[in-house]
């Protein structure tokens, strides 16, 4: 069978997989629809990468069922405000959409590591305990560290571009004396912004909830 890659991007793949930088030709996303575009074919591709598991193929694959706000968050090594591949991959394990937008809230806002994520993934599917509840028990056991904060709402995508949300949705922000914030993305519909405990102090003085940022996005000042 023959893969299902464009010619000009098989460099840039092979160059992406194989790198460890945290700059790559392509994200983490990208890599992922090449996966899920040559399902079936996943042995061949993970020759072709010359990996000897083909099973991260697979997890390349898995981050594209991820909710569009959570996907966009996607970089490929720790960044503040952003999901690391890694732990995107563990997320993606999850079934249900409210668990992982949960445990990737968390996973921002405490800056969780791979091996947390995975035990809070693990335990949920083995004991049948709610994702939720895992996750209380892991905070427990770490020692208190910087917090950021993850905000995700919805916008009318019929009515209004991604960019035009997204400028909308920076002057709302800038309103509450917040200009550079950690990540935002707006993408099919759906937005999402990482803060600092600073930014998010802010937003709670000028009173502005994801219900108001909402609001801004469809009917600005």
């Amino acid at each position: 069978m023959t893969l299902d890659i464009p010619r000009d991007m098989v460099a840039k793949l092979l160059a992406t997989v194989g790198s460890h930088e945290r700059n790559r030709p392509l994200s983490p996303l990208e890599v992922g629809a090449i996966a899920t575009a040559n399902n079936g074919k996943w042995k061949q591709l993970a020759d072709l990468l010359e990996l000897k598991d083909h099973s991260i193929i697979g997890r390349f694959a898995s981050i594209t069922t991820l909710e569009p706000e959570l996907s966009s968050l996607i970089r490929w090594g720790a960044e503040k405000g952003a999901l690391s591949f890694s732990v995107a991959a563990e997320i993606a394990k999850l079934s249900s959409a409210l668990d992982r937008c949960a445990i990737a809230k968390a996973a921002l806002e405490h800056a969780l590591t791979k091996e947390e994520v995975r035990a809070i993934v693990q335990r949920g599917k083995r004991g049948g305990e709610a994702a939720s509840g895992a996750l209380d028990e892991i905070l427990k056991t770490r020692p208190a560290v910087e917090r950021y904060y993850l905000f995700m709402g919805q916008y009318d995508e019929k009515k209004i571009s991604p960019d035009e949300a997204r400028r909308r949705l920076l002057n709302a922000l800038a309103h509450c004396g917040i200009t550079r914030p950690l990540q935002l993305a707006t993408v099919s519909g759906r937005f999402s912004v990482t803060l600092t405990e600073n930014d998010c102090g802010l937003l709670k003085e000028s009173r502005k909830t994801v219900e108001n940022l909402e609001q801004m996005i469809e009917a600005p000042a």
